[in-house]
């Protein structure tokens, strides 16, 4: 009996240990999402900074009203590579917290096998004593 509690007992926290893994693998797939929109940001921010510095550079080329929208593309090329390097700085910490969600949910994944195997090993020995006290009441009997 105690052995079959027992196994019930492994067999639930090996369920709960999945449930685990499974909430884990939804975070990381939700960081994953976030990190593909900070990376598509970022690209598109790029893009803009490249169209703004050529902008840019036709403008010296146009004299004196040219230098003056120089002058705000300049500005505009700083607030851009400001934002830029922010997204980038996002972008490499949800690297980072997408490298160790994937190493946690490797983790529960392997914690969650053996707790799965432990089950089974519970479950086997539960059926043997079971078979074992069957037989023992049939001799007894």
């Amino acid at each position: 009996r105690e052995s079959a509690a027992a196994a019930e007992a492994k067999l639930a926290e090996a369920k709960a240990a999945a449930a685990n893994a499974r909430a884990e693998a939804d975070e990381l797939q939700g960081s994953a999402a976030s990190a593909a929109s900070g990376a598509a940001e970022a690209q598109a921010l790029r893009g803009q900074l490249s169209e703004t510095a050529k902008e840019l550079e036709a403008a010296r080329a146009g004299g004196a009203e040219a230098a003056s929208r120089a002058e705000e593309l300049k500005a505009a090329v700083a607030v851009l590579s400001q934002e830029n390097e922010k997204l980038e700085g996002r972008l490499g910490k949800e690297k980072e917290k997408v490298a160790k969600a994937k190493e946690m949910l490797r983790a529960a994944q392997a914690e969650r096998e053996e707790k799965q195997e432990a089950a089974a090993r519970a479950e086997a020995a539960r059926v043997d004593a079971a078979a074992t006290a069957e037989a023992a009441r049939e001799r007894a009997a």
